[in-house]
């Protein structure tokens, strides 16, 4: 009998181990994705009054819920070390889930920025044609002090840094590259002017800048910083695309009318849409992190977290409504 029994337990256990190395249906994943970030930052609007920052705790993909709320200006924020920034603030986050805020900079007038280092490179508006690239060192949040500056040749929509390179996307004016080596004295080496769209946001991940214009992506190989040249375009069906992250040669676009757009350009010159997810609302802007896309939207759509898996099927895990725009997102 102990014999008979022992026979069973090996049979139970081959089958077992048989099953756990069979292949998901074609479509699917499985099992739960490894976990992700478990905060975030978002930058959220209502009206003059009432916009600022919200801390979201996400390390339960399936129910993000709000940690705090912070009022003051902001349709972006990023973060370095122990300070996170928006147009209008910095704070002190050595406990991320309850910033402190230590200085103001909306006399700058930041439209966009992007962080690296200690410093923050910003694109600036100013009066009478006067936009300029400002350069803050943001080390000690409660003293962010201006470096340097130069001329925009127009409001800049939004602001990506590489190295010693500065990128920025200009509405109408396209992409402009500035050399920044010298904190004290950046300068443009080089603008692609004619991209056919408004240039509004920008990724970089290799030596590939992404810009979104309304109903397209360029794809910009920046391998030579004084001589950019656009290699590819995506074309949307309709107008719409907004923010856009770049992970592991796959484009996430966040999209007005469609939600959220997956396309793979491990083929630069022929980027593919491989998969999509409609959300009701829309989305703004996107964040990627492992398994996971964080999709904020307008009009009360709030945050939703879909799992990327299988590129082919995203699928939507939680959802948190506000009655907030949401412009921006940070992953702590």
């Amino acid at each position: 009998m102990a014999m008979k029994r022992i026979m069973v337990a090996l049979i139970a256990m081959v089958a077992l181990s048989a099953c756990s190395k069979r292949k998901p249906t074609e479509g699917t994943v499985s099992g739960p994705p490894p976990a992700g970030k478990t905060l975030a930052f978002i930058a959220y609007h209502v009206n003059a009054y009432n916009q600022g920052i919200m801390v979201v705790d996400i390390s339960i993909p399936t129910n993000p819920s709000v940690v705090c709320s912070l009022l003051g200006y902001a349709n972006q924020v990023d973060y370095l070390g122990n300070t996170m920034l928006t147009n209008s603030h910095s704070y002190n986050i050595i406990d991320p889930s309850h910033p402190v805020q230590c200085s103001t900079i909306d006399t700058l007038n930041i439209q966009s920025f992007a962080l690296q280092g200690t410093k923050a490179y910003c694109g600036c508006d100013h009066p009478n044609n006067n936009d300029s690239l400002v350069i803050l060192d943001v080390n000690d949040p409660a003293k962010p002090t201006v470096i340097g500056s130069c001329k925009l040749p127009t409001s800049a929509r939004g602001v990506a840094i590489k190295d010693q390179y500065v990128y920025t996307v200009n509405g109408w004016f396209g992409l402009c590259v500035f050399d920044v080596a010298d904190s004290a004295n950046p300068h443009q080496i080089a603008n692609l002017l004619y991209l056919d769209a408004y240039a509004e946001h920008i990724a970089l991940s290799d030596h590939f800048a992404f810009v979104s214009q309304q109903s397209k992506v360029s794809l910009i190989d920046i391998s030579q910083p004084l001589a950019p040249v656009k290699v590819a375009v995506f074309e949307n069906a309709i107008d719409g695309l907004h923010g856009i992250c770049v992970q592991n040669y796959y484009i996430y676009i966040a999209t007005s009318n469609d939600g959220l757009r997956i396309v793979d350009f491990r083929k630069p010159g022929t980027p593919q849409l491989v998969g999509e997810l409609v959300l009701n609302g829309g989305a703004y802007n996107v964040a990627v992190a492992g398994s996971y896309a964080y999709v904020v939207g307008t009009n009360g759509w709030g945050l939703r977290i879909v799992d990327i898996r299988n590129k082919a099927n995203p699928v939507l895990l939680g959802t948190l409504l506000t009655d907030h725009s949401i412009f921006d997102i940070a992953l702590y």
